[in-house]
Parts: structure tokens; sequence; C-alpha cells
């Protein structure tokens, strides 16, 4: 489902083009209110992502910034942070780089990362309108594979028992003592673990909380991925 409200926003009328004629998933429109658009994770038994759609126009000026930062607060309490993340598309145009929203989008994460009454949100870089489906389909494919995998370990309260053998590093065959306790806090399952190795902005994360173990970490889940 994708919410009308997208269709006063201008710089996403050819954004509301492809949903309308998109096959698979079919979209209907409708009023979500919270957010702009809900895709189905092919898990079992299949779950949704609620989805907020930015775009450099979203922090065009300092009103139009604190808007978005406040309806990312809103939107952040509406499953208490699960099965949520951020569509930040780079380039309106197909034929634009997406370098021309690079620096809107950096300046985001930046906020968001340092803003308390935020939790941390996945922000997926779509390359453009045209690849924005595709892209997203990329991402909950993955997500389902990261969830069949934690769902296939002994239970979920032995996340804090597997957290110290998430790394591949060199140096370590598991994480130490005060580095698993730092990603417990960081994150509250290892699917969550998962999505911050899949992204720039979930790695900067665990390189500045981290240091030299993050790439250990990122190697990990960089080899769940390729198996």
């Amino acid at each position: 489902m994708f919410c009308a409200s997208l269709r006063a926003r201008r710089d996403l009328r050819g954004l509301v083009a492809e949903l309308t004629n998109a096959k698979q998933p079919k979209l209907k429109e409708c009023k979500l209110g919270t957010h702009d658009l809900d895709l189905p994770i092919p898990t079992e038994p299949q779950s949704v992502l609620h989805l907020l759609v930015l775009t450099k126009a979203s922090l065009a000026s300092v009103d139009a910034t604190d808007a978005t930062l406040s309806r990312i607060e809103r939107f952040s309490t509406m499953t208490g942070g699960a099965d949520i993340a951020i569509a930040f598309i780079l380039a309106i145009d197909p034929s634009e780089s997406a370098s021309v929203g690079l620096h809107a989008f950096t300046s985001l994460q930046m906020l968001m990362l340092t803003n308390k009454n935020l939790p941390l949100i996945p922000i997926l870089p779509i390359n453009n309108i045209g690849r924005f489906l595709l892209e997203l389909d990329e991402y909950t494919s993955a997500r389902a594979r990261y969830s069949s995998m934690v769902a296939a370990a002994p239970s979920i309260s032995a996340r804090r028992d597997l957290l110290p053998h998430v790394t591949m590093s060199a140096s370590e065959h598991t994480l130490s003592e005060h580095n698993t306790n730092v990603l417990s806090d960081l994150c509250g399952s290892l699917s969550d673990v998962a999505t911050l190795a899949g992204s720039d902005e979930g790695r900067s994360l665990l390189g500045d909380w981290l240091e030299a173990a993050a790439d250990g970490v990122i190697n990990f889940w960089a080899e769940e991925r390729v198996v």
C-alpha cells in the first residue's frame, strides 16, 4: 500500500506513477497517516516493512528539516521501532547522478545519529525513482534471509550468548566482553546487527563504537550475505 499524500509532493509525481503501475507487489493507494509505504517482507509468517519516503526536498530549509525530523520521531513510535525504514531517493530524475542528493542524505544521517529522541532507523539510499521498487525488493529479501537465520538460532533468549561469535576478526575468535556489551546495547536483536552491518551509516556507527573490532563484525555479515 502507498499513501495518497504522496500525490501532493511535486518531487514524487514520478514515484506515484511507478507505484501505481507496479505488478509485483501490487500496491493499493490508501491513507496511511504516519508513513508513506507498506511493503511485504517475504518471511513466514509474512511481515510488513513500513517506510517513510524522503528526498533532498525534505531537508531543503530549516522549516522543512524540522518538519521532517518531527515526522520521523512520530514514525519511530509506530511499531516500537520494529520493521521500519526510511527510503531516501538520491535523484528524482533517472538521468541525474545519485550524487545530487548525497549531501542531504549524509546530513540526515548525522541529524538522526545525534538526536537522542530518535532510535536507530535504517536509512536506505535509493539511486533514483526508476530503481525504487527494485532496490527495496533487494532490501526486503535480505531482511527475510536474516530473519530466517535468526529463527534457526536456539532461542531468542540465546541472543546475548550468540553476540560474541558474530565476528570474523583475524586477531580474535570472539568479541571481547566489552565489545559484546556495546553491541548488545546498540542492537535489540541479531537482525539489528545484520541491518547495521549492511548499510553505510550502520557500518560507520559500528566503527564509532567498536573501533578496530567493527571490521570483524561487518565481515561476518558480509560472509553471511554471500552464502
